[in-house]
């Protein structure tokens, strides 16, 4: 009877506490983290109140801003595929952030259009990571910046610059980063040295993969680049350690004529190749070895003396575009067209994972000419451009098939297509595996039920043993 008592009087009081202070009830913000838009409704209002150390979290939205920052923080967005900000075109410019303070962390963003997504300015020991940068000038640049860290971003359609540059920026880490459809993949320019790349995936961009101009003493290992205009391009770069990189389908695997240089009596540049993978090497294996029994020749005075006969194993970023969790998908719907087409398609899908399984046929008049470019929007009624959370942007003649991967979304959703082809087909493919997502609303009511079952069953129990 007195423990029931000593209950009686505890639940009473927790019923008090909820019931006067509901407040103490919500779960906060940890100490040091100011919340956009609850706190601010501004991005750069926020760090401009934040002091060192602190972490702006920012929720879902788009932010037409052009964030400065200069003191050592972490900007972090909810969601890195609807947390996007876009810069400021009423300042006439857009750089949607540039970091101008060591010891910033910043993650969770797309970021589009711009001369650059994210300018690097004399920091050191930042880290950048898991953002999404697409149709800028420059995806990241970095000018006289060392201790760095680049990694997991993805980069589309950078136009006009590369996806990653560095500038008199030695010891960064640039690392498993995706690039894809861009003008260069990433360029290690202008004393640049010390740096290292690695695990990159760069595919279909119009030049090189990777450029080394000026710089050495770098480590590009583990890459894989294809179909580009050229692998990797050397000027005037030495003592650079490339190896184990996949070179694959590439119109040139490695551009290293340097012919202007040599016209001002510059050589050529002596690099360490070793272990690499180049699609086009016709060389043999008669030992078995898994290494070529010829070089394979780059220019007069560099070679690979150990060709790999396959390519090395990288898992390729982001995972979630080419991993098949399940066998059992059933097609909800499909849409084609041909010639120059721009039109929007809608759909729904019951399951939370599905995925679109594309391919076109390039344009006969002008090949390297066509494109494909799909945005995908949650459908709300009305059709909204900055609201888009996946894309397949493709170029050329290079990748003209593949599969796009969407988990835990279901749905109504729109497809904003732009093609200039011969013909293209988009298939809809829903997992049967993955049940449909249970609707957030229905929680409480279930968890009402269940709470009142035990009371109820306890109250049951307690009259039978006092019967």
């Amino acid at each position: 009877m007195k423990k029931s008592a000593s209950m009686l009087v505890i639940l009473l009081f927790l019923s008090f506490v909820l019931v006067v202070f509901p407040k103490m009830g919500i779960i906060k913000a940890e100490p040091n983290t100011i919340v956009v838009p609850d706190d601010y409704t501004t991005i750069q209002e926020a760090i401009d109140n934040a002091v060192a150390g602190d972490t702006i979290y920012v929720k879902q939205g788009i932010y037409h801003e052009n964030i400065g920052i200069a003191k050592p923080v972490s900007l972090i967005g909810e969601d890195r595929d609807s947390t996007i900000i876009d810069g400021a075109p009423s300042e006439g410019y857009r750089v949607p952030i540039s970091i101008k303070c060591d010891r910033v962390n910043l993650s969770g963003f797309t970021l589009c259009y711009g001369y650059a997504g994210i300018q690097i300015g004399e920091v050191k020991f930042c880290s950048i990571s898991g953002n999404k940068i697409t149709g800028a000038t420059f995806g990241i640049r970095s000018f006289k910046s060392s201790s760095n860290n680049i990694t997991g971003n993805i980069f589309e359609s950078i136009g006009l610059g590369s996806a990653i540059r560095l500038e008199y920026a030695t010891q960064n880490l640039i690392h498993r980063n995706y690039i894809s459809s861009s003008v260069e993949g990433i360029q290690i320019m202008q004393s640049s040295n010390y740096n290292t790349v690695s695990e990159n995936t760069i595919v279909n961009c119009k030049d090189p993969g990777i450029r080394l101009q000026n710089s050495d003493w770098n480590t590009v290992t583990r890459n894989t680049i294809k179909n580009s205009g050229a692998g990797i391009s050397i000027y005037i770069a030495n003592n650079n350690f490339v190896q184990n990189n996949n070179f694959v389908d590439n119109i040139m695997e490695v551009a290293a004529d340097e012919w202007y240089a040599r016209q001002w009596g510059y050589g050529y540049s002596l690099n360490s190749w070793k272990e690499n993978y180049w699609s086009d090497y016709n060389g043999t294996d008669n030992d078995g070895d898994g290494i070529g029994d010829t070089p394979y020749i780059i220019n007069e005075v560099n070679q690979d003396n150990y060709p790999l006969m396959e390519p090395v194993i990288i898992p390729e970023f982001p995972a979630s575009k080419v991993s098949d969790p399940s066998n059992n998908w059933s097609e909800v719907t499909r849409f084609s067209g041909e010639g120059g087409i721009s039109t929007t398609e809608h759909f729904t899908c019951d399951h939370v994972d599905w995925r679109i399984r594309w391919e076109y046929e390039p344009r006969t008049d002008n090949p390297a000419g066509s494109a494909l470019l799909v945005y995908v929007y949650s459908y709300d009624g009305s059709f909204m451009r900055d609201h888009w959370f996946e894309s397949i942007i493709k170029r050329g003649i290079g990748e003209t098939n593949g599969i796009l991967y969407i988990y835990n979304k279901n749905g109504t959703f729109n497809l904003d297509v732009l093609a200039s082809t011969a013909g293209y087909t988009l298939i809809i493919e829903q997992n049967l595996d993955s049940i449909p997502e249970f609707p957030s609303w229905a929680i409480l009511p279930v968890l009402f039920i269940a709470s009142l079952t035990v009371i109820l069953g306890r109250k049951r129990v307690v009259r039978g043993s006092s019967e």
